[in-house]
């Protein structure tokens, strides 16, 4: 009877270095995803911080063409405004241009625009 139980007891012992060498394999994979996990978490903070500053740039640039396109608007509408309240002045500077070659311009000012 001593016997079946050393023999019970060593099966156990055995049992116990088994479970021991699993746990121990299991802490290394464990450690190993940790360290994965905290590689792709700064992949991602990466990423997103590169995606951030690229959205800031794009917005931006369009503020910028925003605000480009209302000048070149408003500028062309003074224009305008300019030329339609001196229409008879215009057509004669215009005339003359044409006639005289001033300014190396042989061609009317309306068809500049």
């Amino acid at each position: 009877m001593a016997t079946v139980a050393q023999e019970a007891a060593e099966d156990a012992a055995g049992t116990v270095r088994d479970l021991q060498d699993q746990l121990t394999a299991t802490e290394g994979q464990v450690r190993e995803a940790a360290a994965r996990e905290r590689m792709a978490a700064d992949a991602v903070t990466q990423g997103t911080a590169a995606r951030d500053r690229r959205d800031r740039q794009w917005q931006q640039l369009q503020s910028e063409v925003r605000s480009i396109r209302q000048e070149r608007a408003d500028q062309q509408r003074l224009r305008d405004d300019a030329w339609a309240a001196m229409p008879g002045l215009s057509g004669t500077l215009s005339a003359d241009r044409c006639r005289e070659g001033v300014g190396g311009a042989r061609f009317p000012l309306g068809s500049l625009s």
